[in-house]
């Protein structure tokens, strides 16, 4: 009886433990794929991740993350500085910053100012 209550028990916190996050790659340019879904990240996971560049997007898990207080997304910006990567660490699912564009709500100012940011560094470079 104590074991099935200690085997419940345990296996109750490990599941609250888990996250989810967007896990694949989006391509963009002349053959855009939207190859991303949202899925169960391994027990060791702590938060989902997103990696931006010139070929796409790559979304998923990931288990050295920042801590309170770091830096969540960079590079920062750079005056006159081209920048084709970005990158940023988010602790929930529903964070705009690691969710595909074509999934966020339209309103979320959060990723209109990303992009608004990014499409600005982009055409000052």
């Amino acid at each position: 009886m104590v074991f099935c209550l200690f085997f419940l028990l345990t296996t109750c916190i490990g599941l609250s433990q888990s996250i989810r996050c967007y896990q694949g790659f989006d391509s963009w340019g002349p053959e855009t794929t939207r190859n991303v879904t949202l899925g169960e990240c391994p027990s060791s996971s702590r938060c989902c991740y997103i990696i931006s560049s010139l070929p796409g997007s790559t979304y998923g898990c990931y288990t050295d993350c920042p801590g309170a207080g770091v830096k969540q997304c960079g590079p920062g910006p750079v005056p006159n500085a081209p920048v084709d990567v970005g990158w940023c660490y988010c602790t929930r699912e529903d964070d705009t910053l690691c969710t595909p564009y074509y999934l966020v709500n339209e309103n979320s100012t959060t990723i209109q100012t990303t992009l608004t940011t990014t499409t600005s560094t982009m055409s000052s470079g």
